[in-house]
This record gives C-alpha cells, sequence and structure tokens, in this order.
C-alpha cells in the first residue's frame, strides 16, 4: 500500500504543472488575447498540445472527433484554440519560424475539416448536454451554455472560447456529480445546525439560571432585610435547583439522542463511502466529511456539560459518547476528498449519457484530468469541492475535542478521581527551588546579582509573578479544568458551527433543496428531546419521571414452583383457566407455572 501511494505521488508530481503556468492560461482565456500575439508567446505555444490514443497524432485528427475533445483538458483548450490557430496558418501573415512552431505542436492547416466545424462540435456538445442536464440549467444562470453565446454572431461562427470556458467551469463541471440527497440534502444540513444549536443553548440555559439566582441574591442583600431575604433566597434556589434538574434530565436525554443518531450516520457513511469512486461522488465524500463532525464536536461538549451539571458522569454515557466519538473519527478520516482530487487530475472517465452530440459520453474529463486549474483550485465551482478553510477548521476541532475527551477518558478509567492539586503543588515546589539554587548561583556575580535586584524591583516582575501564582492556584482546582473543558468544547462547536454554514453558502448550487422523508426524520429526532424538556420544566423532575419503569420487570429464566390451590379463585393465570373441580383433584399438588416480578435486582 505504502508502494502505491509513493508511486501514485510520484505520477502525480511528474504530471502536476507549474502553478506560474496555469496562472498566466488564465490570461489565454480572456476575450481579448490576440492569436498574432500569441503565437510569439513561447508560454502559450507550450500549453498547446493533443493527444489521444494513436501516438504523434495531430490536432486535425483529436479536434475532429468530439470524443477526443472532451476526453481531458489540454484537448479541449487546445481544440477551443486551433479554429484561431488554423485561420492563422492558412493565412499569410505567419513567418516560416511561427509556422514551424504551430507545426511541431502538432497544429497544421488542413482543408479537410474547417475550423468552423470544430467550434460547432464544441459548442453543440456543451449546448445539448446542458439542455439535458436538470442539474446545469439551474446552475448556468447567464446563460452561457446556449449556442448563442457560445458561437459568435459573424459570418465566421468561430467558437466564442471565453463562453465555453464558463459554461464548461461553472455549469457542466458544476453538475458531474449529482449529490445523494440523503447525504448533502437541506435536511441534513438543518438537522446538523439543530443538533449544534442546542448543545450551545443548553449551556447558555445553565448559566442563565445561574445569573438569575446570583441576581435575586444581589438584589435582596442590598435590600437589608435579612429575615425576608434568606426565605425568598431559598425559594430562589429551590426555583433554581428544578430548573437545573430539568435541564440535567434532558440534556442527558440528549446526549443519548445524539450518541444514536450520530453513532448510525457513522456506520452508514463508513458503509457507503468504499463504494464511492475516486472520480464520483466527490461532494458526497465533502459532505460526510462534514456529517461526521457532528459525532465530535457536540458530543464532547455536552459530554462535558453534564458533568458541570450533575457532578458526574456515568460510565455508560461516558462510553456511549467514547464509541460514537471514535466512529466518528473514522469516517471523518475515510472522507479525505483531497485524495481524489490528485486522482482525478491523472485518471477519469467520461460516464455514458444518452446525449448523440457529445458522443454519448458526458463532457466531464476537462473538469478535472490534466486540468491544473482544477487541482490548484481556481475553479469557481470546483473549488468549493475541498473547502480547505473548512477541512483546515474541522483538523483544529477534532485537535481540540480529542483532548477533552481523552481527558474524561483518562478521568474515569485511569486515576478513577484526577486530583491535580498534590501535582501542581508538586511542579510549584519544584520550580521554587530551581529558582532559588539559579539565585544563589547568580549572586557570585556582581552585576548580574545587580540586574536581577533591578529586575525584581519593577513593576513588570510584581505583576507576572502574582499572575504566575495566580494561574498555578487556578489550575489546582478540579472546577478549573471543568470550565477549561466546556471553553475549549464551546470554541470547537462554534468553529464547526460556522463551517457548516460555509459549507451551505458555498454549496447551495449542489444541496438538494426538496426534503425527503428520511431528511424530515433527520430534523424532527431532535423534537422528542425539546418536549422532554419542556415537559420538565412544567410539571418539574420528580414528577416527569415518574412515568419510567423505575423497578423493571424481570423475567425468571426458569419456572418457580407454585401452588395450583393458591391460585384457586383467579379466573385466569398466564391464560390457564381453574374450576373448583380442577382445583379439588389438584389440591396439595404443585405445578411448574412462571412468575412474573416487579421486585428491582431480584430474581424470584
Amino acid at each position: 500500500m505504502t508502494s502505491l501511494n509513493l508511486t501514485f505521488d510520484h505520477n502525480l508530481s511528474i504530471s502536476l504543472p507549474p502553478l506560474s503556468d496555469a496562472i498566466t492560461k488564465l490570461d489565454f482565456l480572456f476575450p481579448t488575447a490576440s492569436i498574432d500575439s500569441l503565437i510569439n508567446n513561447s508560454t502559450f505555444t507550450r500549453t498547446i498540445g493533443c493527444s489521444n490514443s494513436t501516438p504523434n497524432v495531430s490536432c486535425i485528427d483529436t479536434c475532429g472527433n468530439v470524443s477526443d475533445v472532451f476526453s481531458s483538458w489540454p484537448n479541449f483548450y487546445s481544440c477551443s484554440w486551433y479554429p484561431a490557430l488554423a485561420e492563422a496558418l492558412n493565412g499569410a501573415d505567419l513567418n516560416v519560424a511561427q509556422v514551424e512552431v504551430l507545426n511541431a505542436k502538432c497544429v497544421s492547416p488542413n482543408l479537410s475539416i474547417v475550423p468552423s466545424n470544430i467550434s460547432s462540435t464544441i459548442a453543440t456538445c456543451l449546448s445539448d448536454y446542458c439542455q439535458s442536464s436538470p442539474d446545469c440549467l439551474g446552475i448556468d444562470t447567464y446563460s452561457s451554455c446556449s449556442l448563442d453565446n457560445l458561437l459568435s454572431r459573424d459570418a465566421s461562427g468561430d467558437l466564442n472560447r471565453t463562453s465555453a470556458i464558463v459554461c464548461l467551469r461553472d455549469s457542466v463541471c458544476g453538475s458531474t456529480a449529482s449529490v445523494n440527497p440523503d447525504i448533502g440534502g437541506l435536511g441534513v444540513i438543518l438537522s446538523l445546525m439543530i443538533q449544534y444549536s442546542l448543545s450551545i443553548d443548553a449551556f447558555m440555559l445553565h448559566f442563565l439560571f445561574d445569573q438569575q439566582y446570583r441576581l435575586k441574591k444581589w438584589r435582596w442583600r442590598r435590600k437589608g432585610n435579612p429575615e425576608s431575604a434568606s426565605k425568598s433566597l431559598a425559594e430562589a434556589k429551590k426555583t433554581r435547583k428544578e430548573h437545573l434538574e430539568a435541564l440535567t434530565s434532558a440534556v442527558v436525554e440528549f446526549q443519548k439522542s445524539q450518541c444514536f443518531f450520530a453513532a448510525t450516520l457513522q456506520i452508514a457513511s463508513l458503509i457507503v463511502l468504499p463504494t464511492f469512486g475516486p472520480g464520483e461522488h466527490n461532494r458526497d465524500r465533502v459532505l460526510l466529511r462534514l456529517t461526521a463532525a457532528n459525532a465530535i464536536a457536540p458530543i464532547v461538549l455536552t459530554l462535558a456539560h453534564i458533568e458541570v451539571l450533575g457532578g458526574r458522569n456515568s460510565t455508560y454515557i461516558l462510553l456511549l459518547s467514547a464509541l460514537t466519538y471514535v466512529l466518528g473519527t473514522a469516517a471523518f478520516g475515510v472522507s479525505l476528498p483531497v485524495y481524489g482530487g490528485g486522482f482525478l487530475f491523472l485518471n477519469y472517465d467520461n460516464p455514458t449519457i444518452p446525449v448523440l452530440s457529445c458522443g454519448n459520453l458526458a463532457p466531464f474529463a476537462p473538469c478535472y484530468l490534466g486540468n491544473e486549474f482544477f487541482l490548484y483550485g481556481f475553479w469557481t465551482n470546483n473549488s468549493g469541492i475541498f473547502y480547505s478553510e473548512t477541512q483546515n477548521t474541522g483538523l483544529t476541532v477534532w485537535i481540540l475535542t480529542s483532548g477533552i475527551m481523552l481527558y474524561r477518558l483518562r478521568f474515569a478509567f485511569i486515576t478513577g478521581a484526577l486530583d491535580l492539586k498534590q501535582p501542581v503543588k508538586t511542579l510549584r515546589s519544584n520550580c521554587l527551588h530551581l529558582y532559588r539554587k539559579i539565585s544563589n548561583f547568580m549572586k557570585s556575580f556582581r552585576y548580574i546579582e545587580r540586574a536581577v535586584l533591578f529586575c525584581k524591583s519593577t513593576t513588570i516582575y510584581h505583576i507576572s509573578t502574582k499572575a504566575c501564582h495566580d494561574l498555578l492556584i487556578f489550575l489546582g482546582k478540579s472546577t478549573s479544568w471543568l470550565y477549561i473543558q466546556i471553553l475549549f468544547g464551546t470554541i470547537a462547536l462554534s468553529m464547526q458551527f460556522v463551517s457548516v454554514i460555509q459549507v451551505f453558502d458555498l454549496s447551495s448550487n449542489i444541496i438538494a433543496t426538496q426534503m425527503s422523508s428520511g431528511q424530515i426524520v433527520a430534523v424532527g429526532i431532535w423534537v422528542p428531546v425539546l418536549l422532554e424538556y419542556g415537559y420538565l420544566e412544567i410539571n418539574g423532575a420528580k414528577e416527569g419521571t415518574e412515568y419510567r419503569l423505575k423497578q423493571p420487570l424481570v423475567v425468571t429464566a426458569g419456572p418457580v414452583p407454585v401452588a395450583v390451590g393458591a391460585l384457586q379463585g383467579s379466573a385466569s393465570v398466564s391464560g390457564l383457566s381453574t374450576g373448583s373441580s380442577a382445583g379439588a383433584s389438584a389440591a396439595g399438588r404443585q405445578n411448574l407455572i412462571p412468575r412474573f416480578s416487579f421486585e428491582a435486582g431480584r430474581q424470584v
């Protein structure tokens, strides 16, 4: 596998054109580009060249076959220039050196194929494909793929290169791969945003309940009536406790819901991803990478929030969250779309479509194969496939949340109770000891001692010393580490939230806006969490949990001896009727009848 990757990277480095050439080629596509000046431009002539399965083929042969024209970006680029180059060769204005340069690039005059036919071939294929593709039509808002814009209006009927490039780049390449609506649908994106909002809103509610209590406490203390203040503060404290109990129960249920939902999504992603070829579903990969984040940031933030609310975390929730996090990390790594980008630059085969003017092949290869614009991210539509900013954001979020998750697991399974007071105290003692040793050594040097005394007398020294002392005291408190987790978790979730909004904005043209039943379920899965919290707030946490079976039903594995006589008078037991004669004949006998019990933790 390693040798395969090395070979792939080596081939990519050989085929990769310089970035400067890619930038220069953009100028060659402008309508103001003059063919006479470009023929004398060595950079331009170096970028021209046709190829197909036949060695030493001329551009006449390549550009005369629509399948070869759209087999790669270099062929499409060269053939788009061929009509103008051929007309220049047919004219009498070129010198011998210019003719030799073009002949060396397989561009030569040939009266058997009229340049206007090549222009018509390229324009007709682009126009007919876009007319047959609803996605292309939806993107082509400026009608750049219409024949009127692709062909010049004068008698020559030459190809309008600028319109052809805009049509290919924005419209054709924008419809290269359909997005699975269950992966990139509007409902999926909305579900992610709702999930992130609930995670942040839960923490904000917690903060507001605390601040409400603190504000009431401050107001009653200002009134100066201790007896009245004590009673009111007791009521306020009770109200705060009820709010936090309801919030804690709701947050726990929310954590379970999002763990189950996220784990299911990641398992589905890991099953679907291997079926995606490197050329197809590249946008699905990006959106799967985005949805993988819903098993990372909100899970970790809510996990830390539960401990702040309840003072502890159950092993079950911790293990469930860790499993979901591992699945999300796996899906996040496997769906990395950059790997597909390099492959597309070297290998791509046009899929079959029923468009005769395109040779029944979709004109997608120029979007990827040998296209440095695509590889360097210059294409307005396809540059969004990589979303370099959101990828960097995702990596940063993963690093932050990984630290929090490792801390939680270490706290639960290694130390049992992570008390940092003693380690911080030892570290402080060692630092002071080292500082004294260095100070004593420096005192032997008169000038250094004077400099040290001068530094100690400055305000900056006293401020920095106090700050370091306060920081060590802060880190020595166990609650400080909880709030550090909340802080970093909130930052990570906020970054991911912004990332979702960015992708939604950049990819509005590829996100399916028609919500299927699966997408509606993805959005509606959070409704029970809101209903649960609303019910608990209205009726109280205690009453809200009475519907739950506190003492679960236990069915014994084996039968239990029960006297039949004890069952007389009962109309029916497990579907068996007893009569007076049956009871008399069976008196004293014992039958084996299964019995159910609601006694918790006891099998009877």
